[in-house]
């Protein structure tokens, strides 16, 4: 995965930072009120939480791909280490339902539905799919409606997950996503990002609200910027310039937040 696919994963599964007090409530809740990222010591810790949920979309993508199927099959299979899953295609559109299956160091459980339509569009619905390991754990009720083309691809999210892990750094978080549109350019690698979703942050609750995404600059592997909630965040390679609300600017690298753990403070 190239610099600009992790930046666009880590913006669209991980700004849950920055405070406003507002309480968490059930997990799949939608709030209504913005999260404010008004100091910069807020716009430090919600890039730090890019990168700690960029393996959650990663992880999405590990069931096996399911061929079209011209007629109606279903058929079961045993998991490599264990358990096992079945498939129901008809007609180019099928299922997958996970129990139990042990793939290297994952285990998967629930059911994943492959529709296509005339358009060419593809909607993937995860139901009660989900993916643990190790210091892992991901669930996932997600509708993903993905079209592509020989210039770009674009994908739609709607429905909410969780994640669960403790590496690089410890997060128990749900995030709920209402049409989040992600748009990849295959001539220009780059990316861009815009709609909005909520986080419910069980660790650090200053995190819960909205987030508002609009990309202003497509994001590349050297340059890009996004707006979130007002504040303006600029990528220079591994640069980062923040723009605040009332114009002050601070400036970090990326790297030195990686494996940090930062608080709202």
């Amino acid at each position: 995965m190239n610099k600009t696919l992790i930046m666009a994963s880590a913006l669209t599964l991980a700004l849950l930072t920055a405070c406003n007090g507002t309480s968490a409530t059930d997990n799949n809740t939608f709030y209504t009120v913005s999260v404010s990222i008004d100091t910069p010591a807020k716009a430090k810790m919600a890039f730090a939480n890019l990168n700690s949920a960029l393996s959650s979309q990663s992880k999405l993508n590990t069931q096996s791909a399911v061929k079209k199927s011209s007629s109606r099959a279903i058929q079961s299979y045993d998991c490599i280490n264990g358990g096992n899953f079945s498939i129901d295609a008809d007609q180019g559109n099928s299922s997958t339902t996970y129990n139990n299956c042990l793939i290297n160091d994952y285990t998967l459980n629930g059911k994943i539905l492959y529709t296509n339509d005339n358009s060419g569009a593809t909607t993937l619905t995860m139901s009660n799919y989900e993916l643990s390991s190790s210091g892992l754990n991901l669930k996932s009720n997600l509708t993903i409606v993905s079209e592509a083309t020989q210039t770009k691809f674009t994908s739609k999210l709607n429905g909410a997950m969780s994640l669960k892990t403790s590496i690089p750094r410890a997060i128990d978080a749900s995030f709920t996503y209402n049409n989040f549109v992600t748009t990849f350019y295959t001539g220009t690698s780059s990316t861009t990002m815009n709609g909005s979703f909520s986080v419910n942050d069980k660790i650090s609750t200053c995190a819960n609200g909205t987030y508002n995404i609009k990309t202003l600059s497509p994001l590349s592997e050297t340059s890009g910027s996004v707006d979130v909630n007002g504040v303006v965040y600029t990528f220079s390679n591994d640069i980062i310039s923040v723009t605040l609300k009332d114009g002050s600017v601070t400036t970090f690298n990326k790297e030195e937040f990686e494996n940090t753990s930062l608080s709202c403070n």
